[in-house]
């Protein structure tokens, strides 16, 4: 008897729930990641400001704001919400097609990027789009 073969860019139920329990794990390893880091940065940025206001005074602030803490939280921040929105593409069943195109993305660039929302091809064009 023949099975029929699947496409090899469509995942199994069973290999998504697999990406699902990684990117559930990559997004526990972020939240206990950023904790940790902003604990023991908030030590390095307050003992910085309390340098910094009794030079600067008023100043000192402003650069307090735009400090390496709020940087480092907006980047896992950023990730955070990307792996939520595959989590949520994944619930509906578009998990894996491109945006853009509507095309399967290489299993490879999801390998790597499991939260990618676009094909290579795509993402090139959006480069090139938001570059001009």
């Amino acid at each position: 008897m023949n099975t029929p073969k699947r496409h090899p860019d469509v995942r199994t139920p069973e290999e998504l729930e697999i990406i699902r329990k990684e990117m559930l794990d990559r997004k526990q390893y972020l939240w206990n990641r950023m904790l940790q880091d902003l604990e023991r940065e908030a030590i390095d940025e307050h003992r910085e400001l309390a340098d910094l206001l009794r030079e600067n005074g008023d100043r000192a602030l402003e650069d307090f704001r735009e400090g390496n803490a709020l940087q480092f939280v907006q980047f896992k921040m950023q990730e955070l919400e990307q792996i939520e929105e595959a989590l949520k593409r994944m619930d509906i069943g578009k998990y894996g097609r491109c945006v853009d195109c509507g095309r399967m993305i290489n299993p490879a660039r999801l390998a790597v990027r499991p939260f990618a929302i676009r094909c290579i091809e795509c993402k090139v064009k959006k480069e090139r789009i938001d570059n001009v």
